[in-house]
């Protein structure tokens, strides 16, 4: 049973709430101290559903009262709508105390550190730091020497209106425009860290390779931990990304991870669901990592409903303001506006036919003054209407052969050359890429009886097969799947370094040995 949070502790928490919020912060807090003790086995997640719900109410009455224009983003904005303001400083206050009330429980539920370590598990400890210290290492060693450029250059004026207070808008001032070509996430981090945005780069990409050595510690122990790192730490398709790619294959692997505990709980799934939004605010595409994730979740709680709710309610706290705002400005519901950009190029007189069948034709960002809502939802309609022809089969084989990089090596290299990237690994790295994904599919066959434990290395290849399809073959949409596919192939390692390649044969006596 959960102790209510001790009484000083919670005056603290008044008092700091005070100092935050004034009389309005405290009486908040106040109130989440009295739902503690009056419910003492899930105060603290009555807390953090409270600070859920009144996150909500805020955008909605954010929204409701009229969302501001960039030049209109003052404090009057806030002190206009009191609802608001009063809605989004409660869910801080009953976050906090969720937050506090979380930690001091789980401190409870488990023994003091010292007095639980015996020599064989402290010897795994430092056996497990030295492994981790050595694959992050290795993977920071090869990104800072291999790694491309953190950002494209379309979104370097982005991310100067950011720094200089313009807001999410693109263009030169005066003539700003607000602007969602870009999911949010890695323009925000690189106009918050301008001078180490590179070196966030290197290290948000070598913790994708730990990740990804959990994912192998879950199905393989050490050695598939140690397999699925080595594997992550030099395929090109991870050491190739650029940050928003980068951004999502973190999140959507530690949302893999937070929802594979031996009994998932709703804080864990709360954990989970804020790491997926994350990967849809880096990459649009990799939302639908939370579907997946979130099915997998009710399969293995037994349909228990807690865990479900808590991972759909984080991410949708999370992801809410963003498609809000894009909503209000651009009149859709989608991450972002370049959707219709790539099926209007993907689905061009020449990326149907011919040696470029499947690539895409980079279409221009639209012009200053222009609506993004009304263009895409225009290239959108183009894309469908093109997509249905009678050349749709082929290209879309074309595609998802691209895209898992089975396709002709110099085919892949013109189709990067002609969007300004390079290719991971040249040649070469188009080969292993392609022998990855042979080995995935193997393993997935091999272990499709065990295909409800192991959904997710089932449905993230499947969701992204299907934007390959719909869309174009690349690297940067497989990002988020990247570390599925390293995992496999880290597991298919360790098997191999558990059992010899070539069995020792047992010496057959010889005839006349059997007579004497």
């Amino acid at each position: 049973m959960h102790r209510p949070i001790a009484t000083p502790v919670a005056a603290l928490l008044v008092l700091v709430a005070f100092v935050i919020g004034g009389l309005f912060g405290a009486s908040v807090m106040v109130a989440a101290a009295v739902a503690d003790r009056r419910t003492a086995d899930s105060g603290p997640t009555v807390a953090g559903l409270t600070a859920v719900v009144l996150l909500a109410l805020a955008g909605v009455f954010s929204v409701l009262g009229g969302t501001p224009k960039a030049s209109e983003l003052t404090p009057a904005f806030a002190s206009d709508r009191g609802l608001a303001a009063a809605a989004a400083l409660g869910a801080g206050m009953s976050a906090l105390y969720a937050l506090v009330g979380f930690a001091l429980a789980e401190r409870e539920r488990h023994q003091p550190l010292v007095s639980s370590i015996d020599r064989r598990s402290l010897s795994r400890v430092v056996v497990a730091g030295v492994g981790g210290i050595s694959l992050l290492s290795l993977a920071i060693a090869v990104r800072a020497a291999l790694a491309p450029a953190p950002l494209r250059v379309d979104f370097a004026q982005l991310v100067i209106n950011l720094r200089l207070g313009d807001g999410y808008t693109r263009g030169v001032a005066p003539a700003l425009d607000a602007t969602a070509l870009h999911p949010p996430l890695a323009p925000l981090v690189a106009a918050i860290l301008p001078g180490v945005v590179s070196n966030v780069h290197v290290l948000v990409s070598a913790l994708v390779v730990l990740a990804t050595a959990g994912l192998g510690a879950r199905l393989g122990g050490v050695r598939g931990a140690v397999g699925a790192g080595l594997v992550a730490a030099v395929l090109p398709s991870m050491w190739g990304q650029q940050l928003p790619e980068a951004l999502a294959a973190l999140g959507v692997t530690c949302g893999v991870l937070f929802a594979w505990p031996d009994r998932i709980s709703a804080p864990s799934a709360a954990l989970s669901g804020a790491c997926l939004a994350l990967g849809a605010l880096s990459r649009p595409e990799a939302g639908l990592a939370l579907p997946v994730v979130v099915v997998w979740i009710a399969m293995r709680s037994k349909w228990n409903a807690a865990p479900v709710v808590a991972c759909a309610l984080a991410a949708a706290a999370l992801m809410g303001p963003w498609m809000f705002w894009t909503h209000d400005r651009f009149g859709t519901l989608l991450p972002s506006t370049s959707l219709g950009a790539t099926l209007a190029g993907a689905n061009l007189q020449v990326t149907t036919r011919g040696l470029r069948i499947g690539e895409l034709d980079p279409l221009p960002p639209p012009p200053s003054g222009v609506d993004e809502g009304v263009v895409d939802a225009t290239r959108r309609n183009e894309g469908f209407k093109r997509l249905w022809s009678a050349r749709t089969p082929v290209v879309v084989g074309a595609r998802i052969g691209r895209a898992w990089d089975l396709w002709a090596p110099w085919g892949v290299q013109q189709a990067r050359t002609a969007r300004g990237l390079t290719t991971p690994g040249s040649a070469p790295g188009v080969f292993v890429e392609a022998a990855a994904s042979l080995v995935l599919m193997v393993w997935l066959w091999l272990r499709r009886r065990n295909w409800r434990r192991l959904l997710p290395f089932y449905g993230l290849p499947l969701a992204f097969t299907l934007v390959s399809a719909l869309t174009f073959g690349s690297r940067d949409i497989r990002s988020w799947t990247a570390p599925i596919v390293a995992t496999a192939v880290g597991l298919v390692l360790g098997d191999l370094w558990r059992r010899p390649l070539v069995a020792r044969s047992t010496p057959v006596p010889r005839s006349s040995d059997v007579a004497r």
